[in-house]
């Protein structure tokens, strides 16, 4: 029977195996500064988006036209992340990639409650991530504005269809007046661009890469050859033990 390490051999052990320990930390370390070092660096930007449901359609129609959206349910399921939009981003900047690349490299994140949403692009490029995020907020506020407008026109070609419909006698009752200032307040309305969106400030240049994280992985790549040393001391404080109890029987 091979005895194995007490309490107060671990002292002793440390001293006689502690270099296997550090040889093996210092080296996995090294690792993974030099595989950090080789890996592309990734640069984000961040714009914000802010969102407020129009309240025109109640003001000018007494009815609800316009759509509400919770910005963080919103966020978290990708509302935002639309392939159209990213499509003519990719066209506007005139990028090499793909719109589902595009949205790939970009991210939404929203918090509970509230009304804005924080819009993140990742690129090689500093200035690129920017204007990543920059443009896609742009044409994500005007796809909103075209899809409200688009409710509009449909709600006022029902109203305008109910107007035509009505005869001369229906024109001049309560019913009849009320038609025709909805179809005059929906008129109006179609001409307004109301998305309930805005962006917030710009998106700046960031200094900084994201990824990879030098810093980080060189302290997973330490507690990692620590972990690792002290597995390799054991195995071989273990073998060492072994041996020189086999030696020692007669």
């Amino acid at each position: 029977m091979v005895s194995w390490l007490t309490r107060a051999d671990y002292l002793v052990f440390l001293k006689r195996r502690g270099w296997i320990v550090a040889l093996i930390a210092v080296v996995v370390t090294a690792a993974a500064i030099g595989v950090s070092l080789q890996m592309t660096k990734q640069y984000r930007s961040t714009i914000h988006l802010s969102y407020q449901r129009s309240n025109l359609d109640q003001t000018v129609l007494g009815m609800t036209v316009f759509s509400s959206l919770d910005m963080y349910e919103a966020s978290e399921n990708g509302t935002l992340l639309i392939d159209s939009v990213a499509d003519s981003v990719v066209k506007d900047l005139g990028l090499k990639i793909s719109h589902d690349t595009l949205l790939s490299r970009l991210q939404t994140l929203g918090a509970a409650g509230s009304n804005t949403v924080d819009l993140r692009a990742v690129s090689r490029s500093p200035s690129e991530a920017a204007k990543i995020a920059e443009a896609y907020a742009r044409a994500f506020v005007a796809y909103r504005a075209g899809v409200e407008q688009a409710k509009v026109a449909a709600t006022r070609d029902i109203v305008k269809a109910q107007v035509e419909a009505l005869s001369a006698s229906d024109a001049a009752t309560d019913t009849g007046v009320q038609l025709r200032a909805k179809l005059t307040g929906l008129e109006s309305m179609f001409t307004q661009s109301v998305s309930g969106f805005r962006i917030v400030g710009t998106a700046s240049v960031p200094t900084k890469p994201v990824s990879p994280r030098i810093d980080l992985n060189a302290i997973r790549g330490l507690v990692g050859g620590i972990i690792l040393g002290l597995g390799v001391a054991l195995l071989v404080e273990f073998l060492i033990r072994r041996r020189a109890q086999a030696a020692s029987r007669p």
